[in-house]
């Protein structure tokens, strides 16, 4: 029985459609992308539907399906495969070390002290603040940040023959994970040679700074498991 060309696009269509929805219900979706251009995927979602729609609507064409169009729906269909094999896990301290890590952030990279001007949270006497807010604040107001009573969070990344300290890391990604640029500030720690690499911690304490960069010394250190959102974004 030949396949007709109609029926095998339409099935590559209903592919990606159930496999969009299954990215965006599944939450994997944040993983791939930044969470600020989802919308343009369930764009993309809604195209494909109304493609399928409209291919439905018309008279099917009789012609069979030959070799240069069953490669072009392979190709179209790899992703998808990929995608369904490959369990995404986040990026890791090694990814970050390949890509270099950024212990101050670039000028074209700063963000508006927003921070400073209104109520930060707070864990008890500690201000809630992210790797990337800290860099911040200590490039453009140092002074405040000074001294200062800090909990924040992110991956171990320990370097080796160093076991009174490691360095902390966040991925930043404004489009997607492929164009994450790695920020770290280092952590000083007694307890820091008993840390796993790759793992997931909470840090409390007080913020030096050496130079333009922030250090962090350590009053306390918590496991955690790793978030679902492990990114931070612009």
């Amino acid at each position: 029985m030949k396949v007709k060309k109609d029926s095998a696009i339409n099935l590559t269509l209903v592919i990606w459609i159930i496999f969009i929805i299954y990215l965006f219900l599944s939450r994997r979706l944040i993983l791939y992308i930044e969470k600020h251009y989802i919308f343009l995927t369930l764009l993309g979602l809604f195209i494909l539907i109304l493609m399928f729609v409209l291919r439905l609507k018309r008279r099917a064409l009789a012609s069979p399906i030959n070799p240069p169009d069953i490669l072009l729906l392979s190709l179209l269909l790899f992703p998808v495969l990929l995608g369904m094999l490959v369990r995404p896990t986040g990026l890791s301290s090694l990814a970050a070390v390949k890509r270099g890590v950024n212990l101050k952030l670039e000028d074209r990279k700063m963000i508006i002290l927003e921070t400073l001007k209104q109520k930060v949270e707070k864990d008890g006497q500690y201000r809630k603040l992210n790797i990337k807010q800290i860099l911040a604040i200590s490039q453009k107001e140092p002074e405040s940040i000074r001294d200062s009573l800090v909990t924040t969070e992110g991956i171990v990344y320990k370097e080796a023959e160093d076991s009174t300290s490691f360095i902390l890391i966040r991925f930043l990604i404004t489009c997607c994970a492929a164009h994450a640029t790695p920020l770290g500030i280092r952590i000083e720690s007694e307890k820091a040679g008993e840390l796993k690499q790759d793992s997931w911690v909470k840090v409390y304490g007080k913020v030096k700074l050496k130079g333009e960069k922030p250090v962090i010394i350590a009053e306390n250190i918590n496991s955690l498991p790793k978030p679902r959102d492990s990114y931070l974004y612009y």
